[in-house]
């Protein structure tokens, strides 16, 4: 159950002796169990406030974490489904239109989206504009990171439950959880609530 507001996150847990270890957001999503894990580094990391990583036996928390499925169709028309533990960028910051999804409320260790939280049931998404000036764009990119680049006319802020869009320019990248996307045309997002546990 996603949270609510008011009520506690997590539940009390026992960190086991053979807790998966991740040391990146990807690596995260990467996992093929349903086992709880506890990640070292990376966007959800820094989310979750950099907790040391509980001894084996010690009490912990067990946190439920949503997952962004998304798939991707390339340029020869295949599709590829998977998962995204905290963010999906389309474009660069610092030309056009830029785009980040975010499940975490960070990127790249700045809290872009300071109403998202790792298990809202909400896809939350920052996009700049593409008509937004560079010396705009570098002001927003020193603010963000101490979260003072908010309100902005050139940034919108959107909560969502889906999301798509179709590639119109070459220069348009796709980088989900850090690891950027080589072929691609087209990207469609929803939610998975409480898809994964982690342990803080």
């Amino acid at each position: 159950m996603t949270i609510r507001k008011g009520q506690d996150w997590g539940s009390p847990f026992v960190m086991p002796s053979d807790c998966m270890v991740v040391a990146s957001d990807a690596d995260a999503a990467r996992s093929e169990t349903q086992a709880p894990f506890y990640v070292s580094n990376g966007d959800l990391h820094e989310a979750l406030g950099k907790p040391r990583q509980p001894n084996a036996g010690e009490e912990c928390q067990l946190l439920p974490i949503d997952a962004m499925q998304y798939t991707i169709q390339n340029s020869d028309g295949v599709e590829l489904s998977a998962f995204a533990i905290s963010s999906i960028t389309i474009g660069r910051w610092y030309r056009g239109a830029f785009f980040v999804l975010s499940n975490s409320g960070f990127h790249q260790s700045r809290h872009l989206l300071p109403r998202a939280h790792p298990n809202d049931g909400f896809l939350d998404l920052l996009s700049l504009r593409s008509s937004m000036p560079l010396r705009q764009r570098l002001l927003f990119k020193r603010k963000s990171r101490i979260s003072a680049h908010l309100p902005h006319p050139d940034i919108r802020v959107e909560r969502l439950d889906s999301f798509s869009f179709t590639r119109t320019k070459a220069h348009e990248s796709l980088i989900i959880d850090g690891i950027e996307i080589g072929s691609w045309s087209s990207i469609s997002v929803t939610v998975r609530p409480d898809y994964w546990h982690t342990v803080v």
